[in-house]
């Protein structure tokens, strides 16, 4: 799977080579090759360009080079070139110039430059999670103050070799042990962040994935406390209007992450039995409901909440007509 996709790689390199290099020959002057290896390369990173040439006149040739952008510095071989790329992506042209004194012949050949990480075939993916926030979580009424209990655990629509750290998108949602010992990508031991890094061939595929611990409380498939986790990472994640999983896709070098900012954001959302409700994009609402009201890792009681819009100013409340919070005990209610 990972040599096709080598191969694949080298195929796409010749052939945009193949139409990059063009050239302008006179007298008897050829320029028989001229190339940058690879001809993608990242941002402040470097390559190789050669250039072959003959003449039927004299063998002593000499090859100058100048870009569009980058750096180029000449080699002790004649006629190669060390090219470092600029600090912005883009495509650069290359022109090589070889003259015998009174023939000459230029062609030119293209690099692309891409941000930092695009280049390879493959996309680190660093899992991480900062158990420190998963203390006293409320779950339900009949768990209200849950605590995550070690060891902790992510599953999902992948698969991963622990020996070399190769995963894969696609899977039937096995689990593989996270860590906090420094090692796995986990950058301190003992901090309470899990972490467990892993290699994907990059792909736009989407894969959907969760956690799971040793609480002893358990709802489905997962401990009562992984299961709020996953539902507040939900509307937080690469794809929110997707409300089955938290979702990523292995498309570039990316740390998926849940800490402490991330369990702030999870508290501006409020959970209304089985309707969700974002003050901060809120537009022309008109809303009521009567159920449990809940807030990421804090207790909830029965509310009745009404909310009238609009809200044109997402920063400020002076557009908030009316808002009534009601305790299910009070005479209101």
């Amino acid at each position: 799977m990972i040599k096709n996709y080598k191969y694949l790689i080298a195929l796409i390199s010749v052939f945009a080579v193949f139409y990059s290099f063009s050239q302008n020959t006179t007298g008897s002057i050829k320029i028989i090759n001229l190339s940058a290896n690879p001809d993608v390369v990242e941002v402040g990173k470097s390559c190789l360009v050669s250039c072959y040439a003959e003449s039927k006149e004299s063998v002593d040739l000499k090859y100058t080079c100048k870009t569009s952008g980058g750096a180029l510095k000449e080699s002790i071989m004649a006629g190669d070139f060390n090219y470092t790329a600029p600090p912005k992506e883009g495509v650069y042209d290359i022109t090589m110039t070889v003259s015998d004194g009174k023939n000459s012949a230029v062609a030119v050949v293209s690099v692309t430059v891409v941000p930092k990480g695009e280049s390879s075939p493959y996309a680190k993916v660093l899992f991480t999670v900062d158990t420190n926030t998963l203390k006293n979580v409320f779950v339900d009424d009949n768990h209200p103050s849950e605590n995550f209990k070690a060891p902790l655990k992510i599953k999902g629509e992948m698969t991963y070799a622990e020996s070399s750290g190769e995963a894969q998108a696609g899977g039937s949602w096995p689990s593989y042990a996270m860590f906090d010992d420094g090692s796995h990508g986990d950058k301190s031991a003992n901090d309470g962040v899990y972490s467990l890094l892993m290699t994907f061939e990059k792909s736009d595929k989407k894969v959907h994935f969760a956690f799971d611990d040793a609480s002893d409380y358990r709802v489905g498939f997962e401990s009562g406390i992984t299961k709020t986790l996953k539902d507040n990472w939900i509307d937080l994640d690469e794809y929110p209007e997707d409300n089955t999983n938290p979702a990523f896709a292995p498309n570039r070098d990316k740390v998926v992450a849940w800490d402490v900012k991330m369990a702030q954001k999870s508290d501006g959302v409020i959970n209304i039995g089985q309707l969700q409700i974002d003050a901060a994009q809120a537009d022309d609402v008109v809303f009521k409901w009567g159920s449990f009201a809940t807030l990421y890792g804090k207790k909830a009681d029965k509310y009745q909440l009404l909310i009238e819009g609009p809200f044109t100013d997402k920063k400020s409340e002076s557009d908030l007509k009316f808002t009534q919070v009601l305790n299910e005990g009070s005479k209101n209610s």
